[in-house]
């Protein structure tokens, strides 16, 4: 059991990791080449990248592709990152309060971020029976 979680982690993590890539990458093409506007090119990159993690979490972290409708998958894991960039967006705010340490607020922000969507794609959205 633990070298299969093990195995799952480090999934998740190579998945989080090219999701970030891909939102980065796309983000500067976006508007660097194409000169599209910073908040519209980071609106979409970010959900470029997130389409992406639902892709190979789906697929490839959990191995859930036959499991789930992906449909009802793709509705919960969107769910679950709008409540996770809110309270993401709230941490940083409440470290930022705080400590006033940019760089505190924004790693508590994205460790709670990065945990709650782990334990809430695992457990909720792509649960297996």
């Amino acid at each position: 059991m633990k070298k299969w979680l093990e195995i799952e982690v480090v999934r998740y993590i190579i998945s989080g990791t090219s999701a970030v890539v891909t939102d980065f990458v796309s983000y500067l093409i976006l508007y660097k080449v194409f000169h599209i506007e910073v908040s519209v090119s980071k609106g979409i990159s970010y959900i470029l990248g997130a389409f992406l993690a639902f892709l190979i979490n789906k697929l490839w972290t959990f191995e859930t592709a036959k499991a789930h409708k992906t449909h009802i998958a793709l509705i919960k894991f969107a769910l679950l990152y709008g409540f996770s960039f809110s309270l993401n967006v709230l941490m940083n705010a409440v470290v930022l309060s705080l400590t006033h340490i940019t760089l505190l607020g924004f790693g508590f922000a994205t460790g709670t971020s990065i945990v709650v969507n782990y334990l809430g794609q695992k457990f909720w959205v792509f649960r297996k029976s």
